[in-house]
């Protein structure tokens, strides 16, 4: 499947713009890095790229020899039956990426392999209590070593939302030191501990994409 030669990059470093050697583009006030004169738009949380917005100033072919402004006829006829289906546009799952398009521009996420020993163990020893640096510790542990993790904090229920779309995970930290770890369609898992508290419902399973929820609202506004 033809690919662009900005996702090509982006999926050999795992969407770290930084290791990936994007380079001279404007940040705006949201942090997102712009190329307005390439017609796309990284949407960024510091180093990870969360998504990107081809606009129909990008006249190469983007994935699957699909252009932006092909209609959606014509894309459902070459790539078969969608994965999602949004407002005003449709979604494929493909083995990298998860790919949206629309009358009049193309967005692309990241799509990782979730089944890490090393983060399904480190998550574990949160859930378990066994992790002995604290709440604070294991927030800048997480995001340093995964960097596709967001982390956003509610300052009233002192609560730490830990969200990668990309592995379809998110992670809700108390201040107490719990945590509750929500799985969404797509996030997979080697550790046998990790797959036994998903068969004792320990962790919450959701029969949806979460990248699905994520570009709704994207496109909705919210």
């Amino acid at each position: 499947m033809v690919t662009c030669l900005p996702i090509v990059n982006l999926n050999n470093f795992n969407w770290n713009r930084t290791a990936a050697k994007f380079s001279g583009f404007e940040l705006d006030e949201n942090g997102n890095a712009v190329f307005a004169k390439e017609g796309y738009i990284f949407y960024c949380n510091g180093r990870n790229v969360n998504y990107v917005v081809f606009t129909k100033d990008y006249q190469k072919e983007i994935i699957g020899h699909i252009k932006v402004g092909t209609d959606l006829a014509t894309i459902q006829k070459t790539l078969g039956e969608p994965t999602f289906i949004t407002k005003g546009g449709i979604g494929y799952k493909t083995r990298e990426n998860y790919v949206f398009y629309y009358e009049d521009e193309i967005c692309v996420y990241p799509k990782f392999d979730s089944s890490s020993k090393k983060l399904e163990d480190l998550i574990n020893s949160y859930f378990e209590k066994t992790y002995t640096k604290g709440k604070e510790n294991f927030v800048a542990e997480l995001t340093n070593k995964y960097i596709d993790f967001v982390a956003q904090e509610d300052e009233e229920t002192k609560t730490t939302t830990l969200t990668s779309i990309a592995r379809q995970m998110i992670l809700k930290l108390d201040g107490i030191g719990n945590i509750e770890v929500e799985l969404y369609n797509g996030a997979s898992f080697s550790e046998d501990k990790t797959k036994e508290y998903i068969e004792q419902k320990r962790y919450v399973q959701k029969n949806e994409d979460l990248v699905e929820i994520v570009e709704k609202e994207r496109v909705s506004g919210n």
